[in-house]
């Protein structure tokens, strides 16, 4: 106490100790600045919507306990979390996306809290498993299906339009249609200005980055505009409808043709695997990787491959070119070998040869 004192009397503050984080201080802390971000940018009904990353994060902070220190983190606590959210049946994509957000919370507090600021964050756990996509894209027969099915019902035209249009264009749910509402909505989904239909085109924006691609898809622009012709969508947008509309209309659809729907139901398709079937598609079909990269709105090659999976039509059309090279290698076993290069060769050996020939 005198030694505090006389510090304080030469205006020398005495070292206090700091004291540790929690992790519900953490977590807590980096909410709080995460709905501040998202209330400035899209208003108040985006924040009250958009409660499925806060969520995570609340179940992490009951999992790994409020009360217990940021800095007793290990490695082990994500490979039990990736555990305990694998029971709860949670596709392995999704679980990746959990931890990332855990991390980032995380991160937020090494980098404001004094206690935490030699502290580093264990190494993530292998997400091989759980950065696997979702292998599920429409065949031919199935998209020949959902597509009469949901032109037979008038009612389901914006669910039957927004179907063709993901098909062809492999736009991301938002850059399609708006998901929820926002204070600027010029960011969300595809507007009448964005359609040139002298040129073919149309401006996808992507939501988190705000990049912006202009594809050339003539079918799809034929679609929004038969849209326009009819009334449809509003001033602003082509498409006005909310995601659980369309999701619902899927469902239903996928159940009058016997297709398997759902990210929780084994085989099932979602709104996500018609860009999936996109970009499968045009690399089957010869499109090169570097334009389906483009074409996708991705920084990189990697991320594209990522998006693109094997089909039955593919295996046939690699066992088919399998069984041609192997036709090929047997019509020689009839015929005389042949020496190949040996026209003007000037070497030893070369002249060896033919004359042995």
């Amino acid at each position: 106490m005198k030694l505090e004192s006389r510090q304080r009397k030469f205006g020398i503050e005495p070292d206090r100790p700091i004291k540790p984080t929690t992790i519900g201080e953490a977590v807590d802390s980096y909410v709080k600045v995460l709905k501040a971000k998202w209330r400035s940018k899209h208003g108040d009904r985006y924040v009250k919507r958009n409660v499925g990353q806060v969520s995570t994060l609340r179940n992490w902070v009951e999992f790994a306990g409020r009360k217990r220190f940021v800095s007793s983190i290990t490695r082990d606590d994500f490979i039990f979390y990736m555990e305990h959210e694998s029971k709860r049946g949670l596709q392995a994509s999704s679980i990746a996306r959990h931890i990332n957000a855990v991390r980032a919370a995380i991160h937020h507090a090494i980098d404001t809290r004094p206690d935490l600021a030699s502290f580093r964050l264990p190494r993530r756990p292998s997400l091989r498993e759980a950065n696997k996509q979702r292998m599920r894209i429409l065949d031919e027969d199935e998209i020949k299906a959902l597509s009469a099915a949901l032109a037979a019902r008038p009612e389901w035209r914006d669910a039957y339009d927004f179907f063709r249009v993901a098909l062809g264009s492999g736009g991301r749910f938002d850059e399609l249609m708006p998901v929820v509402e926002r204070a600027d909505m010029s960011s969300a989904g595809i507007r009448w200005v964005d359609v040139n239909k002298h040129f073919g085109t149309v401006v996808l924006r992507a939501h988190k980055t705000g990049k912006e691609r202009v594809l050339h898809i003539p079918a799809v622009v034929e679609v929004l505009m038969a849209r326009k012709r009819d009334g449809l969508g509003n001033k602003v947008h082509c498409f006005t409808r909310r995601d659980h509309w369309v999701r619902a209309v899927f469902k239903e659809a996928s159940e009058q043709c016997k297709i398997t729907y759902g990210q929780q139901v084994a085989g099932g398709w979602t709104v996500h695997d018609l860009r999936h079937t996109c970009l499968t598609h045009l690399l089957q079909e010869g499109t090169d990787l570097a334009t389906v990269r483009d074409f996708a709105g991705h920084h990189s090659i990697q991320e594209t491959t990522k998006y693109v999976h094997p089909t039955a039509a593919s295996r046939r059309r690699a066992a088919t070119a399998s069984s041609s090279l192997v036709t090929l290698a047997s019509q020689g076993s009839s015929s005389k070998p042949a020496v190949i290069g040996l026209e003007g060769a000037d070497s030893a050996i070369g002249r060896k040869l033919k004359r042995a020939k």
